[in-house]
């Protein structure tokens, strides 16, 4: 496994900024943000996703060991990496933390490595921190508890993923799209057209 490149802190709050939406290339949700890179208490913010894969935690631990050797924390990162190994191309990022106005800090990315962290006994994880995000792009899945997450041999149905997710129209539009900062792995739903984005077209 070789780190290809290392894109340092700053640099990285930069391309953040500049994230735009999974279907509307023209919105930046955090153009006007607060973020930093820190150390939060992992129970301190709570998780959007229900369920965790058991290959991806096994995955996870591997490559958390691997770059260790190499001078790099995947619990604890200060930038992002873009890894190849046996000839792929992978990015990786801190974890997502975007504080939400109802209901506080909400993780959006890195939920395998903060359980992984969870199992491991580690209290805390470095995390990407967002804060004073536009309202016209509220974050769309709805927290949980860290009890409700079950590991699973594949990928469940749509009921056991997530919450429910707020009422709102064209829930792919509000997506966050932070494969444009590794420029791998794209979200095939990038390629949706979606007609209309809060009432406008």
């Amino acid at each position: 496994m070789e780190i290809v490149r290392f894109t340092p802190t700053d640099q990285l709050i930069e391309q953040v900024r500049n994230t735009t939406m999974l279907t509307n290339k023209s919105i930046r949700p955090y153009e006007n943000a607060d973020i930093s890179i820190k150390e939060m208490p992992i129970d301190e913010f709570l998780p959007t996703q229900l369920y965790v894969l058991k290959d991806h935690l096994e995955v996870q631990k591997e490559l958390r060991r691997s770059l260790l050797e190499q001078g790099h924390d995947t619990l604890r990162m200060y930038g992002s990496v873009l890894i190849k190994n046996a000839g792929i191309l992978t990015g990786m990022m801190p974890p997502i933390v975007e504080d939400d106005c109802e209901f506080g800090p909400c993780l959006l990315d890195g939920t395998h490595r903060a359980y992984l962290a969870r199992r491991l006994g580690i209290k805390s994880l470095g995390v990407l921190h967002v804060s004073g995000v536009s309202k016209e792009t509220p974050m769309i899945p709805l927290p949980n508890q860290w009890s409700e997450i079950i590991e699973y041999d594949t990928i469940p149905t749509d009921k056991n993923k997530k919450k429910h997710y707020r009422n709102l129209p064209d829930k792919y539009s509000y997506y966050r799209d932070f494969s444009e900062i590794t420029g791998v792995a794209k979200d095939p739903r990038s390629e949706m057209t979606v007609e209309v984005y809060n009432g406008r077209k």
